[in-house]
Order: C-alpha cells, then sequence, then structure tokens
C-alpha cells in the first residue's frame, strides 16, 4: 500500500503559475496524497486554489518572506508521515511523488531531487547550465550523510537537495524541529544539519523531477543570489564552528581580499587591473564554450560575466550581510 503523502506548498503573489502547479499534481501516477496550500498573497492565486481539491489556509500578505512560516505551518496541519514540498511556481513531473516516496528506507530521512527549467530565456538558462549555480546537479541516485554536508554544497558539485523538491519523515520534523522562521535563504540547509548531525542520512534521486520558473531579470536574480549568501552568512552565525562555515568564511575573506588588491590596481595601473579583472572570468569559459558547443547556445560564453556578478559579488556580499545583521 502506497503510503499517505502530505504536499506542502507555499504560496505568495503565485496567481500565473498556480494553476499550471495544481494541475500537474493532478496527474501524478500516485494516488494516496493530500495537497495543503498555505497562501500569503494579495493576489488571485487563493481564489485559483480553491478551484482544487486542496487544503488552504490563509495567512496575511508581508512584503519580508514568509515563505518558512508558510511551510511550518503547512507540516503541522499534515497528516502525512511523509511531507513533500514544492513551490508555486513550479510544476512537477507525474512520476515526482512516486520517485520521491520510493527514497525512503529506515536509514534515509530526506529525499531530493532535480530542478529543470521551465521556460528557455537567458538567464533561466545560467541557472541550469552555468558552472556555478544556485540549482542542484543531481545526475545520478547517491546517498549523502554528515560528512558529504561541506563538499556537496560548493557550487560546482552542488547535490544537496532543495524545498521546491524534497521530502522528509514528519517523524524527523517534530525530533529536530522547523524550519528556521528568521532566515531568508539556505533554510533548508540548515535544517538539514539539523537532521545529518543526528547520524541520518539524504538521498538524492534524479528521476523526481520538478520544473521551475526560474526568474529572468537581473534585478531579481541578483537579490536572490544576495539572500542566498545571506543565508550563508546566517548559518556562519549559528554554527561557526562546521567545516561548512569555516570553508565559506575563507572564500569570503579571499573574495574580498582579492577585490581590495583589483580595486587598487585599477586606481594605480587601469591597464593591468583591467586585465587582472579580465582574467577572473577565465575559471568558468572553458565549461561555457562546452556547453555553447554541445547545447548550440552561444550566448552560454556570456555566463561567466553572471558569475563574477552573482556568484562573484552579490552572493559574496550577501554572506558579509548574513554575519553582521542580526535580522
Amino acid at each position: 500500500m502506497q503510503p499517505f503523502v502530505s504536499i506542502v506548498i507555499p504560496t505568495k503573489n503565485c496567481e500565473n503559475t498556480i494553476e499550471g502547479l495544481l494541475k500537474s499534481i493532478k496527474t501524478l501516477n500516485y494516488k494516496n496524497y493530500e495537497v495543503i496550500v498555505v497562501d500569503a498573497s494579495n493576489d488571485n492565486t487563493y481564489k485559483i486554489a480553491k478551484n482544487f481539491q486542496v487544503k488552504l489556509f490563509k495567512i496575511p500578505f508581508s512584503k519580508k518572506r514568509t515563505t518558512n512560516k508558510q511551510r511550518n505551518i503547512g507540516v503541522k496541519k499534515a497528516k502525512g508521515g511523509i511531507i513533500t514540498f514544492t513551490d508555486g511556481d513550479c510544476k512537477v513531473h507525474k512520476n515526482w511523488l512516486k520517485e520521491l516516496v520510493k527514497g525512503f528506507n529506515d536509514d534515509i530521512s530526506i529525499v531530493g531531487g532535480s530542478i529543470k527549467s521551465w521556460g528557455d530565456s537567458f538567464l533561466k538558462r545560467y541557472h541550469q547550465l552555468a558552472f556555478r549555480t544556485g540549482i542542484p546537479k543531481i545526475t545520478k541516485e547517491k546517498v549523502l550523510d554528515k560528512n558529504d554536508f561541506l563538499k556537496k554544497q560548493l557550487f560546482t558539485a552542488y547535490e544537496l537537495p532543495v524545498a521546491m523538491n524534497m521530502a522528509i519523515k514528519k517523524s524527523i520534523i517534530k525530533k529536530v524541529g522547523y524550519f528556521d522562521e528568521g532566515m531568508d535563504y539556505l533554510e533548508e540547509n540548515e535544517l538539514f544539519w539539523r537532521i545529518l548531525k543526528n547520524r541520518n542520512k539524504i538521498k538524492l534521486v534524479p528521476k523526481a523531477i520538478v520544473y521551475h520558473n526560474h526568474a529572468d531579470k537581473f534585478r531579481i536574480v541578483f537579490k536572490k543570489y544576495f539572500k542566498s549568501g545571506k543565508g550563508v552568512g546566517i548559518f556562519c552565525r549559528k554554527y561557526p564552528k562546521t567545516d561548512f562555515s569555516k570553508h565559506r568564511l575563507s572564500l569570503l575573506t579571499i573574495f574580498l581580499c582579492t577585490l581590495i588588491i583589483f580595486t587598487y590596481l585599477l586606481i594605480r595601473n587601469p591597464i593591468l587591473g583591467s586585465m587582472l579583472s579580465l582574467a577572473s572570468l577565465l575559471p568558468t569559459l572553458p565549461h561555457s564554450l562546452r556547453i555553447a558547443r554541445s547545447n548550440k547556445y552561444y550566448l552560454a560564453v556570456l555566463f561567466p560575466i553572471f558569475d563574477v556578478l552573482l556568484c562573484g559579488f552579490a552572493y559574496h556580499f550577501g554572506i558579509l550581510y548574513g554575519l553582521i545583521h542580526n535580522k
């Protein structure tokens, strides 16, 4: 018999995407589930969701991010022993739930799937194809434990699940606690750490696919990378002795020192400073050239510029902000 599963969906102003998500859930080849939508919108999202067989809960709209609060409400309302999460700007593959559930056993507390792009603009492709991206690169089944937490968090080997496509045993959440409502981003990784350090494990299943409507406006993408960095900063403040925190703080130190040197050279020797600044694009250029050639997407040669702007500046200044701000 199929385990009963609760699908928790936090939504905020998803009137253009929520119908697509809920229609895709109706096509799942898994029958024993409930859908819980916790809405914080001031548009028609709630009204659209009422047309589907879902459990709807409403909280007041806020300009601040309330996603973790919404997820926690959904978890507390959930009846399933397994709780899966996705977001209001996603669609799910028909095998999504079956593949997530199949990944559980006595040793596995979290199962995460892969993310594919919903749409085909330049920035959407950047999220999917770039060398340094926050989208998990899950290509084969594997099990991760506490010792994998650092190396699977590197941009170039990002394999930890994200909250838009993961499942957790409800008993584990009750044991280690809920999502940290004080974190803007990277909240799932903070939760993973609390789970993994209690000797639990994560399984990655690439066939559990969610299609995400990646942001395609530079301002929004820049802000997302900044807030992702902010989440890292908060994590480092909470768990300063972890290898992950030490590694990220080392990278931040290297970035800031490099930035100071480049700025000094640009002022004192503009030609040399400019040449060194251009040289900072070289590490990811071979990857971008391979993507351009294999995908016949020649705009990929611009990806290194976005790596510097997004992963370099937005992300690392976000870490710095998260370290020095309490809110």
